[in-house]
């Protein structure tokens, strides 16, 4: 199974990219055989002059050599500074125990450069100086001090694809059992027919319904039907974080024997009950994990009691649900006339077996489902501060903006610059920096007020909010807020030359979109109210 086989290379690209707007760093996934399935950011150093140059490329070699032994010597992650001057990393994506790809950054540097050292490299290697000296100028400047945290992020986005992989990888290992069975049970057509139908009504069940639910309590209507049983129900064994079992229903049979319990019944139908008592019948099977037929429930020693009002359970099948060898699940069913025997449970062996594998497929999916959602947040949101970032930005003012032509409302765009933030970031470090855009992230998120309402990063220390079919009115009510809170954060800025706190400028502009026009005139009208509101002194919001 291949790296690209398992993870969706077009999401990773966007999300690289979204990255590469955060650091402006290098990124590459290249599998063992040295594709290259996603890239972003490369320096102009490196593709325009080392990489074409025999000599200086034989470096990049040795470099790439290296980075990859380490890898095969299993270190989480390996740095080396290239004799060409840069700093290099890798890092192996492991799934499922298997070494499947390399992600690669890199091409940025510790410390200032030093000047001399390229100008006598380039002039060894023949490259014109002035071009050579800007691309150098052009190479990121990354602390070393900041890597650890920089290749945390990295490690744990790498970590985010090896789960998205590994339950890709073991839903498709599902569906595969599922289809080998499948094709086991053909051999039993002609014997056994309800069981087969059953089994593919409960596959059926498993494709067509997403909702856990809606398909246990159609795979539990089929097993009432096939045993006539009046009562039953399907669940799932889950485990408590110190191991205890405990067993989760997705699909009860109604027994309710007052208005209280109907609306308990009722209260828990869609969110499903969770047994943890297991002193009774239906718990002696998961402590057991063996089936349990009991046709006089009221002598068995292993029944516990029901409630006053509880209808009799005159007899009881309780069957586990395995997956392999472990314990996934139960099936439980009651009150059979003339009670339960050896030859129901044979019967029910193969569907408890096709219900343990459609346990497991329904919870992988789920994992697959929730790691997708992962990847596509981290693609749209921005890694610092957790809202939108530009790339979701632009898509919302596009969205919006044909909305609006349509409805004939107006679009309003708040643009948002946080003052001197590099003289911000120069006195008191980039981490808190970072803080600092944290914050005021947090401040603009509260401010908002309608769902439709956006904030994202645009760049840097620069943000913008769109507030659609909304007034300049509402706008400077919202734009308010965001200086009020910042003034009662009161971070503290003490190389501002306005204010010994942190500032931001704000320009506000209003459109009225049309199907010929360009979304980008808003953001022109916004940006230029927000140079007004710096040239006029900072601090301060311009409207027009």
């Amino acid at each position: 199974m291949t790296f690209s086989e398992l993870v969706d290379i077009e999401i990773l690209q966007e999300l690289w990219d979204s990255f590469s707007g955060i650091y402006p760093i290098a990124t590459a996934i290249i599998d063992l055989e040295g594709n290259v399935l996603v890239a972003s950011h490369w320096q102009r150093i490196c593709t325009a002059f080392h990489r074409l140059n025999p000599d200086s490329l034989s470096r990049c070699i040795e470099s790439d050599t290296v980075l990859a032994n380490a890898l095969k010597a299993g270190d989480a992650y390996t740095v080396y500074q290239c004799k060409n001057g840069l700093v290099d990393v890798a890092v192996p994506i492991i799934i499922n125990g298997n070494h499947i790809a390399n992600f690669f950054t890199g091409q940025f540097f510790f410390e200032t450069p030093d000047k001399e050292f390229f100008i006598r490299q380039g002039q060894e290697l023949n490259f014109n100086r002035e071009a050579y000296l800007a691309a150098v100028e052009e190479v990121p400047v990354i602390p070393e001090a900041r890597l650890k945290s920089l290749m945390d992020f990295l490690v744990k986005q790498v970590e985010v694809l090896a789960i998205a992989g590994k339950a890709t990888l073991m839903l498709q290992q599902s569906n595969l059992k599922l289809k080998k069975n499948e094709e086991q049970l053909e051999e039993i057509v002609r014997e056994r027919t309800t069981q087969l139908k059953m089994i593919d009504d409960f596959q059926t069940q498993f494709i067509v319904h997403t909702d856990p639910f809606d398909m246990y309590e159609k795979l539990l209507d089929e097993l009432l039907k096939l045993t006539d049983s009046p009562f039953g129900l399907i669940g799932e064994v889950l485990y408590e974080e110190g191991g205890a079992p405990y067993l989760k229903t997705y699909a009860l049979s109604n027994i309710a024997w007052d208005e209280e319990t109907n609306r308990l019944y009722e209260q828990y139908q869609r969110t499903g009950f969770e047994f943890r008592k297991l002193d009774n019948l239906f718990g002696h099977v998961i402590t057991e994990k063996k089936v349990l037929l009991s046709n006089d429930p009221a002598n068995d020693p292993r029944r516990a009691g029901t409630p006053p009002g509880h209808p009799p359970i005159e007899s009881f099948l309780g069957i586990p649900v395995f997956n392999g060898t472990t314990l996934v699940g139960e099936i439980g069913l009651a009150n059979r006339e003339g009670g339960y025997d050896s030859t129901i449970v044979e019967m029910l062996k193969p569907l408890a077996k096709t219900c343990g594998q459609i346990i497991v497929a329904r919870q992988e999916k789920e994992a697959l489902a929730r790691a997708q959602h992962q990847l596509k947040e981290l693609a749209n949101n921005d890694g610092l501060t957790g809202i939108p970032n530009r790339r979701r930005f632009d898509e919302y003012l596009q969205q919006e903006w044909r909305r609006a032509a349509r409805e004939d409302v107006a679009l309003v765009l708040i643009m948002i610059d946080i003052d001197f933030f590099k003289l911000y970031n120069d006195r008191y470090g980039h981490l808190a920096g970072d803080e600092c855009l944290k914050k005021f992230a947090a401040i603009l998120k509260n401010c908002l007020r309608r769902p439709a309402d956006m904030v994202a990063r645009y760049g840097g220390e620069e943000f913008v909010s769109l507030l659609p079919d909304s007034t300049l009115q509402g706008a400077l009510t919202i734009a308010e807020c965001f200086h009020e809170m910042l003034r009662n954060e009161a971070i503290e800025h003490q190389d501002s030359t306005i204010s010994d706190r942190v500032t931001v400028s704000t320009g506000i502009a209003i459109a009225y979109p049309t199907h010929e026009s360009d979304p980008t005139i808003l953001i022109d009208m916004a940006d230029k109210n927000l140079y007004r509101a710096k040239e006029r002194g900072r601090n301060r919001i311009a409207v027009s």
